[in-house]
């Protein structure tokens, strides 16, 4: 296959999305465990977790990912954008690292997004993918997509 005639076309799939629930307790005793978390009010952390969830895509082509990465958005906003990435094989069950532009299999795109409104759809390159039903987070994942607060 022609480079130029695959960089035509990349098919983006939702796996899943995941919320991060937590409660007030629950981040009130992370923040006691974390002293980097004592520069960020109580109120601003706990916003953070509300629409907070973790979206899993397969990606049909890895090597496109870095085309259109910096352009995932929900279609009604423009503000959020993928947080905290990591790439997994194609069934989803090892890390790799970040797959190389010229790299043309399969895998999976983890991140978090922030304030993610359920009726809207998520945009990828121009594609417009409606949101499934969210789920648990997946036992496969629970340790390995772990949410830091952005700078």
């Amino acid at each position: 296959m022609k480079i130029s005639e695959r960089r035509d076309k990349v098919e983006c799939r939702i796996v899943g999305i995941y919320p991060i629930e937590m409660t007030q307790r629950e981040l009130r005793q992370i923040v006691d465990r974390n002293p980097d978390f004592t520069v960020y009010t109580f109120d601003y952390l706990w916003s953070l977790y509300e629409g907070l969830y973790v979206f899993e895509i397969r990606v049909s082509d890895s090597g496109r990912i870095s085309s259109f990465i910096d352009a995932i958005t929900q279609d009604n906003s423009e503000d959020q954008a993928p947080y905290l990435e990591a790439y997994f094989d194609k069934e989803g069950e090892s890390e790799i690292q970040q797959p190389s532009d010229d790299s043309t299999e399969p895998c999976r795109l983890c991140f978090f997004l922030h304030f993610v409104d359920l009726e809207s759809n998520l945009k990828i390159a121009d594609q417009l993918l409606p949101l499934p039903m969210p789920t648990p987070l997946p036992t496969r994942l629970a340790q390995r997509m772990i949410y830091e607060p952005p700078n």
